[in-house]
């Protein structure tokens, strides 16, 4: 009996270490006090792909508490495209699925040294 405990407790508790690897890491606040936040989801050969999070202050953005970003990122030339994303309205009546750009819109653009997610291309580009 007390081996069934011992596994059944082992066995939820690398359920929430798991759970809690899936989740954003913080990037701290931007200039307007809404947190950033990345979740990392993929690396390709030359590529990598995350999410990217906006929390908002509702002083900030009364309409939004947060919106997700699915960002692609080219290490080849340290650019990043938004591949799609999902708005999180504050008002639970809005519809808050994930919204592909279409693919003739995808625009990379370059990543510059002092943006808060250069440090993903150090991180993951190798």
């Amino acid at each position: 009996m007390i081996n069934k405990i011992s596994f059944l407790f082992l066995f939820f508790l690398s359920l929430y270490i798991k759970a809690q690897n899936n989740d954003f890491i913080s990037l701290k606040k931007d200039q307007y006090g809404n947190a950033l936040s990345y979740k990392f989801d993929k690396a390709l050969n030359n590529e990598f792909f995350f999410w990217f999070k906006i929390d908002y202050t509702e002083k900030n953005d009364p309409a939004f508490s947060s919106n997700e970003y699915y960002i692609n990122a080219k290490c080849d030339n340290i650019s990043s495209a938004m591949l799609s994303y999902k708005n999180d309205w504050r008002i639970d009546d809005e519809d808050d699925k994930v919204i592909e750009v279409p693919k003739n819109d995808i625009i990379y653009v370059p990543v510059k040294k002092n943006e808060k997610i250069y440090f993903l291309f150090d991180k993951y580009c190798k």
